[in-house]
């Protein structure tokens, strides 16, 4: 009887699932003004957050959509089929044209969607209800009318991976809640680059390759650093780009 119980305990032990580090991309490249800074930002922030999962030890789950004809049928079943625990980090991204919609403040994608709800709230909500124990939703793309190509010239230094366990860790392991995040706020551009993608994805790698070894770091610090960098590499004559975000801690 006692060895009965010792093996049920330890299977009980195998069979407990760990927490998973899953990563949704939506990307439109049916652009080619924007087409070789959104397939720049898919390699970029896909390497960094696996490289973070790994450092974390964190199994990284790829869910993505890259397409030069998105619609909203494929973004909408992506983003509905992804199954996760409650335990689990849910990041959310997308690449691509953006507009301005009614009343609300985040972009909504300016993709192929005859009823005009495919936005970075609308997705963010259909996450949230599955109640991960993180969710982040990141839109890189403008949040303006829709024909504005804003190229800038300016050049900045190459992708570097996080290596800090620390920091990392505070963020991805000991935080609960919801960032949803855009990187311009109604009304205001997002600039890009060829070389290195979209500055607001760059300023969040180049943020997260900062926190290395602190130990005290939070959303909202780390998020206010993405947006100061963002606005300092858009800067210039009629150039100007304002992030937003908001963090719900739970």
């Amino acid at each position: 009887m006692k060895i009965l119980l010792i093996l049920f305990f330890m299977l009980s032990g195998l069979m407990v699932r760990s927490q998973e580090f899953h990563f949704i991309l939506l990307a439109d490249t049916s652009d080619a003004d924007i087409r070789t800074a959104v397939k720049v930002n898919i390699v970029r922030i896909e390497h960094q957050l696996g490289d973070i999962a790994a450092s974390i030890n964190l199994e990284f789950i790829v869910k993505k959509t890259v397409a030069s004809t998105l619609s909203f049928e494929q973004a909408n079943d992506l983003v509905r089929g992804v199954s996760f625990s409650e335990e689990d980090i849910v990041f959310f991204y997308h690449s691509g044209h953006g507009t301005s919609h009614g009343g609300s403040y985040w972009p909504r994608f300016l993709i192929d969607d005859p009823e005009k709800k495919a936005g970075l709230t609308y997705f963010n909500s259909i996450l949230k209800k599955k109640s991960p124990r993180l969710l982040i939703s990141m839109a890189d793309c403008c949040n303006v009318g829709p024909r504005f190509i804003p190229k800038s010239p300016i050049k900045q230094q190459g992708f570097q991976a996080s290596t800090g366990h620390e920091g990392l860790k505070a963020l991805f392991l000991e935080s609960k809640g919801n960032l949803i995040c855009s990187s311009s706020k109604k009304g205001d551009y997002a600039y890009y680059q060829d070389e290195i993608g979209g500055f607001y994805t760059v300023a969040f790698c180049q943020s997260l390759f900062q926190v290395r070894q602190e130990k005290k770091v939070t959303w909202n610090g780390l998020m206010e650093e993405v947006n100061k960098i963002t606005a300092k590499m858009a800067m210039g004559k009629n150039k100007s780009q304002n992030p937003q975000f908001v963090w719900l801690s739970s």
